[in-house]
C-alpha cells in the first residue's frame, strides 16, 4: 500500500459511514462503471429470493458463533 493510499484511508476513517459510503460508492463506479438497472434488478430479485427462503426454512441459518466455529476449523485443517 502507499503512502498516498494509506494517508486516503486514514482521512476518510475520521468520517462518518454515511459519507464512507459515498465515497465507496463513488470508487467503485470509478472502477466498473456502476450497476446497470438490468443489474440492479437481478440483484434485487436473488436477495428477495434469499429472504423468502430464510423465511420459509428452506435453507439452514447459522448463528455468528457457528459461522466463527467453522472458519477456526477450516483454517486449522489448513494449518493457518
Amino acid at each position: 500500500m502507499t503512502a498516498a493510499v494509506s494517508e486516503v484511508i486514514r482521512v476518510a476513517m475520521t468520517l462518518s459511514p454515511v459519507e464512507r459510503e459515498e465515497i465507496a460508492e463513488t470508487l467503485l463506479h470509478s472502477i466498473d462503471g456502476g450497476l446497470g438497472e438490468a443489474d440492479e434488478s437481478k440483484w434485487r430479485d436473488e436477495i428477495n429470493r434469499r429472504i423468502a427462503e430464510a423465511r420459509s426454512g428452506e435453507v439452514t441459518m447459522l448463528t455468528r458463533e457457528q459461522v466463527d466455529t467453522m472458519i477456526a476449523q477450516h483454517r486449522a485443517a489448513r494449518g493457518m
